[in-house]
């Protein structure tokens, strides 16, 4: 296999992204068990909405904007109030 092919074949994350180890995950998982008990406290329910949207749902809010439809991932922390 050539030098060029092998480069290629690199597993690699896209800008912005990085692995978490275990410690990292625990902690993630440790505040948001804490925000989430403050939440229904409140009277907050949580609420699971899609990992994927069309980005003219996004409106304004989505930063480029091209006249085509086109998908983007989008947070799932959301919430709403009973």
């Amino acid at each position: 296999m050539s030098e060029d092919k092998q480069n290629k074949l690199k597993a690699r994350l896209p800008r912005g992204l990085a692995d978490r180890g275990p410690a990292e995950i625990a902690a993630t998982r440790r505040m948001l068990e804490t925000i989430r008990r403050v939440y229904e406290r409140y009277g907050f329910d949580p609420v699971e909405t899609p990992m994927i949207e069309y980005t003219d749902a996004l409106g304004k809010f989505y930063p480029i904007s091209t006249g085509r439809t086109r998908a983007c991932s989008r947070s799932r922390t959301t919430t709403s109030s009973g």
